[in-house]
């Protein structure tokens, strides 16, 4: 099976710095007359265009002093912007007598870490013209880097294994929310789509294998659970293919009769007929499989119609007691079944796919009339007027125009909701065209970059990849990706800022369960054989010793880095930093940053070769130079004599597609190309005429299996051993010696128990992984931090030869 990409790319994102926005409540003299409506929207009471969804997007552009300012109106009209430090502005952008429905203003040469007042202006005739409210945006900083230590107390290693590694085999220790096969009532893990009858709440808690169920909805902070389903308690998370197991379920619907959970892992849907009551009770039926031990594939060569019963990667399920609907994400198909299903691998009655223009179809939702779908590559909410009856009958209009998509999408007293990564538009009348814009953008105070680990308070929420539902008197929202909690708002929100009264999977409303774990994301490991180092989107982890136990928790956290590229040579750390929200650079300790000591160099974002840092992840180092990949310019930047003394820019660049992970020792330059899904290694010294690879492994064969990458992110070496990251196979290759041709294949994978891609799922248990991502063999312990969806840092001890 191979992923599906996201946008440009799956598993290294470009993210946007986060802008603090709030409505600032003031009048304003103008010629123009308007009214301030109790939504905080702008009323016209001339015959201007309605200006809406007015927002602010840092576009990071070194330095940090260009910011965009975008807003839509309802009929085209010019575009210009009033700004400036105080409420009296000062600043005036050049009128675009362009007439459009979306606009876009650019804002240049402003100062950093400073607060801006602006407002909006759009006309369609001299006579004709709305000037929105006045709204706030601070321009991004650069953050301070502090040292904070946490008195962390924990095994460490005092005698190093001997041997080798043996396929398959279990990790020996594991840092992440719980132990192997363990949860917590109250503590989510990744939860991703909520649902509601009216009187029960379910919750996908994805990476702990499991859905959960409130028989009445919460009205307590961090209420538990009355039952799980997919374990047999509310203490294990366990993945499994039964009819009571779970793999990785991310879509949860429910009439308040039927239960449905997409198990996405298994490629299946499994559908209680009455709604279960006792944990770990077994499903009645399966779509997408043949029976309840059988994981949903595809047969080759694929049969007619095959797209109205076979899914891959289920995302969403929606019922209303008599229909059904799933959404394949892999697959890219969306299945309707008119009538409620009654025998198992029943297939649907209408089916729709790419051919009208379905990528990677996330969200469904059917109102009683009208059809939505939510598309994440196609950057879309495709919407019917009337539930298709007949294959690919095409959609009647985009919700928002494009690009635009919904994660989840709930209508409740002719009102529509649509969930954006932190927002939800809100329509109080279902629209009739895509220039039809909400009335309410509720929760657009904060714009940011789904994997930005925001703040966590009452007033916001992060629900990207995630859910929403809504009853008459109750909106829910499942913040799983970087928040890991669910808000329940005790009536439909009905102004753009309002406060959750409810939060489930946390103590508080200010606790991020991620940080207080100290849970990395999408980060990199290195280790000197001594201490234990983790980069990532949360911060830089500092573990004085090697731990040797489970959840061993970090001695030293530094905040105001956040990057996924770390090496450790010489007794120096070598960093990158700045993936959201700061300057790009890469940080350089002299000694190691054992007692909080701050970095002594800094390289980049600019050098004065003309060279500059745009998006570094991956660095390496060994006696003779210094490697930073940067994947959106497709180079690796070189310095010539290790790592350098002094803030010097790089001597010369490789291109290479993609650069994800780098690692180095004197003898070999490894980089994994994700894009390019291969695995690239260089014999060092570098001949700078010509910097064509050495060895390119892409296609290989070991026996009569046939070897291939999926989206390589890590790769790592040591002495004269080859260590891969195979991320969409969910799977480690390694190689006993550094490869010398394109065609040699690995030795030893981990995370399955052969080569065969029939086993290519993922799985959180010992012997399973789920999207490797970066990772570092320290010459006893392989160290894997898992990406995106998972978050888990594994350890696997090489141990004596069977």
């Amino acid at each position: 099976m191979s992923i599906r990409r996201d946008r440009k790319v799956n598993l290294i994102f470009v993210l946007l710095i986060t802008l603090a926005v709030s409505v600032c409540m003031r009048s304003f003299a103008d010629t123009t007359s308007y009214v301030s409506g109790d939504d905080n929207t702008t009323t016209r009471l001339s015959s201007g265009p309605v200006i809406g969804n007015v927002e602010v997007v840092d576009m990071i552009i070194e330095p940090l002093s260009t910011v965009t300012v975008g807003w839509e109106t309802d009929v085209p009209a010019s575009s210009q912007v009033e700004y400036g430090k105080t409420p009296d502005y000062g600043f005036n952008t050049t009128i675009d007598k362009r007439l459009t429905l979306r606009h876009q203003v650019q804002l240049n040469d402003l100062e950093t870490d400073m607060v801006y007042f602006f407002r909006v202006k759009s006309s369609t005739t001299a006579e004709g013209k709305t000037v929105s409210e006045c709204y706030t945006f601070t321009t991004a900083h650069q953050e301070k880097i502090s040292a904070n230590f946490t008195n962390s107390t924990y095994q460490s290693v005092t005698e190093k294994p001997s041997g080798w590694f043996n396929a398959g085999q279990d990790a020996d220790i594991v840092i992440d929310m719980d132990d192997f096969g363990k949860a917590s009532p109250t503590l989510f893990n990744h939860p991703m789509k909520v649902a509601t009858g009216g009187e029960r709440l379910v919750l996908a808690d994805s990476s702990n294998n499991r859905v959960l169920i409130w028989n009445s909805i919460p009205t307590q902070i961090n209420q538990p659970p009355d039952l799980v389903i997919g374990q047999k308690d509310l203490y294990s998370n366990q993945p499994g293919l039964a009819a009571d197991k779970l793999n990785w379920p991310v879509g949860v619907a429910t009439d308040g009769k039927h239960l449905l959970v997409a198990d996405t892992e298994n490629n299946r849907v499994l559908i209680w007929n009455e709604f279960p009551t006792q944990n770990g009770a077994p499903a009645d039926l399966v779509l997408g499989a043949p029976d309840f031990t059988t994981m949903g594939k595809i047969p080759l060569p694929r049969p007619n119609n095959w797209e109205k019963k076979y899914f891959r990667w289920p995302w969403d399920v929606f019922t209303d007691g008599t229909r059904v609907i799933i959404t394949g994400t892999g697959t890219g198909n969306v299945l309707i079944w008119n009538n409620f299903p009654t025998k198992n691998f029943q297939p649907a009655n209408v089916v729709l796919t790419e051919e009208v223009g379905l990528e990677t179809p996330r969200c469904a939702y059917f109102d009683g009339q009208h059809l939505l779908i939510g598309d994440y590559n196609a950057e879309k909410t495709f919407v019917w007027n009337e539930l298709p009856q007949g294959d690919n009958e095409p959609y009647d209009f985009i919700l928002w125009g494009e690009p635009n998509f919904a994660w989840a999408v709930s209508a409740v007293d002719g009102k529509l909701l649509a969930l954006a990564d932190n927002y939800i538009s809100i329509w109080n009348e279902f629209p009739a065209s895509e220039t039809d814009m909400p009335d309410i953008v509720f929760g657009k105070v904060d714009i940011g970059g789904p994997l930005r680990p925001r703040a966590v308070t009452a007033a916001s929420f992060e629900a990207g990849h995630a859910g929403m539902a809504a009853t008459a008197d109750h909106l829910f929202i499942s913040c799983g990706y970087t928040q890991n909690r669910v808000l329940i708002y005790n009536e439909i929100p009905s102004s753009n800022i309002r406060l959750a009264d409810v939060v489930l999977g946390a103590p508080d409303f200010e606790t991020n369960t991620l940080e207080e774990n100290y849970i990395q994301h999408m980060g990199t490991p290195c280790s000197d054989g001594e201490h234990l180092f983790v980069n990532s989107l949360i911060g830089l982890y500092v573990w004085r010793k090697l731990p040797d136990e489970s959840l061993a928790r970090p001695d030293i956290v530094y905040s105001g880095t956040t990057g996924t590229g770390i090496d450790v040579h010489a007794n120096k750390l070598i960093a990158t930093t700045g993936i959201v929200g700061m300057q790009r650079k890469v940080l350089i300790w002299n000694e190691l940053p054992l007692q909080g000591e701050m970095p002594d160099i800094e390289l980049g974002p600019r050098f004065d070769n003309g060279m500059q840092f745009i998006f570094p992840t991956g660095v390496a180092a060994n006696d003779n130079y210094l490697f930073v990949g940067d994947s959106l310019q497709n180079k690796v930047f070189v310095w010539e004599g290790g790592v350098p003394e002094t803030a010097s820019g790089p001597d010369f660049a490789i291109d290479v597609q993609g650069p994800c992970q780098v690692s180095a020792t004197e003898e070999y330059l490894a980089i994994a190309s994700l894009d390019g899904n291969v695995i690239l290694i260089w014999n060092l010294p570098l001949d700078k005429k010509n910097l064509s690879p050495d060895v390119q492994l892409k296609d290989m064969k070991k026996n009569k299996t046939e070897i291939r990458f999926n989206l390589p992110q890590g790769v790592s070496i040591k002495g004269s051993h080859l260590f891969v990251a195979d991320t969409g196979f969910h799977r480690i290759l390694i190689w006993n010696k550094i490869p010398t041709s394109d065609q040699t294949p690995p030795d030893i994978v981990l995370g399955q128990e052969d080569f065969e891609l029939e086993d290519a799922f993922p799985h959180t248990t010992r012997d399973g992984l789920f999207l490797p991502g970066n990772i570092y063999f320290d010459g006893s312990y392989l160290w894997v931090a898992e990406a995106k969806f998972s978050d888990r840092l594994l350890r696997f001890k090489i141990t004596e030869q069977e």
